[in-house]
């Protein structure tokens, strides 16, 4: 099994090196990694009532619009494994529906086009202090978004999983600084490749009711071109940047087998006397699902006033 994984990740992390894409999804990177353990995992989210675009026009028909990166819909599949108890990776591949980049007329201007693969993430967990039921933990996240269409940027994102539990209490920050890399766009008439540095970041609050039902608050944003980084397009000197912000509840469900398993697999816990019971009932190795579903809220005009975003995923 581990050969097999160690195999698959040596493809795609070679496939980083040839290919040469967007945004991290809205989702909560948890500080911990369980050796040997497969998790599967889909993510998406649809966004309602979409700021309009802006635009300026630089002459008589012609028309700069803003570059604004913007998604109606998004949807990921994800597969991680722990390789030890302090090193996990994850590759993912991600369908979007982006709005035109380039629509050349104002009726087009908040047109999207067809939902498409857009690209393929790479991830690594380090963990550096673990996770326990109480006290602070924390890992490195190391991030490469790899696009497939022609001319757009690779991101690379370099963070951490921070977090502090307490009792059913617990709380999660992803902060991330985020390199452009690559990509094309245009100045002045010529070529250019912005390559600016961004910032991102995914929170979470959560409170534990039992061993199957959570509730959370969680926020989402980006601040775009970090110290003035990068070259700006024609479209971002006369428009600007964008920075976008997303805050909301969302609640969680899990079921299957339980969460100590790791425990009674090694022989610790107060339950370990229980095993040949649980073997009997199939629970001890069994897999473990998850859904997710929650409501986010635009917190500035650059980003949509509502969005629906959900989860399913199982561990095993």
């Amino acid at each position: 099994m581990q050969i097999g994984v160690l195999r698959a990740a040596a493809v795609l992390v070679g496939a980083t090196l040839l290919c040469a894409p967007a945004h991290a999804q809205l989702e909560i990177r948890q500080p911990k990694v369980e050796a040997g353990e497969v998790e599967l995992e889909y993510l998406g989210d649809y966004h309602f009532q979409r700021p309009r675009r802006r635009s300026i026009e630089a002459s008589p028909g012609a028309f700069v619009f803003d570059d604004n990166e913007f998604n109606r819909q998004r949807h990921t599949l994800e597969m991680g494994y722990g390789l030890t108890s302090w090193l996990g990776l994850r590759f993912a591949v991600e369908a979007e529906q982006a709005r035109f980049e380039d629509p050349e007329t104002l009726a087009r201007a908040n047109a999207f086009g067809e939902l498409k693969v857009t690209e393929i993430q790479v991830e690594g967990t380090i963990v550096l202090v673990p996770a326990g039921k109480h006290g602070f933990a924390a890992a490195a996240l190391i991030e490469h978004n790899i696009a497939l269409e022609r001319g757009e940027a690779h991101q690379l994102f370099l963070g951490t999983a921070l977090q502090y539990a307490r009792g059913p209490w617990s709380a999660t920050a992803n902060l991330y600084v985020v390199k452009n890399i690559g990509g094309r766009e245009e100045r002045d008439g010529a070529l250019i490749k912005d390559e600016r540095w961004d910032f991102q970041y995914a929170a979470q609050l959560k409170h534990k009711v039992n061993d199957s039902f959570a509730v959370a608050l969680e926020a989402f944003g980006v601040v775009e071109r970090l110290g003035n980084s990068g070259t700006k397009s024609d479209e971002r000197v006369l428009l600007g940047d964008f920075d976008r912000h997303l805050l909301g509840p969302v609640l969680y469900y899990s079921w299957g087998a339980d969460d100590d398993r790791a425990a009674k697999k090694s022989g610790k816990g107060l339950r370990v006397r229980n095993a040949d019971a649980d073997d009997k009932n199939g629970d001890k190795d069994g897999p473990r699902y998850s859904l997710g579903a929650g409501i986010l809220f635009g917190l500035n005009d650059n980003t949509s006033d509502v969005v629906l975003k959900w989860t399913l995923g199982v561990e095993f």
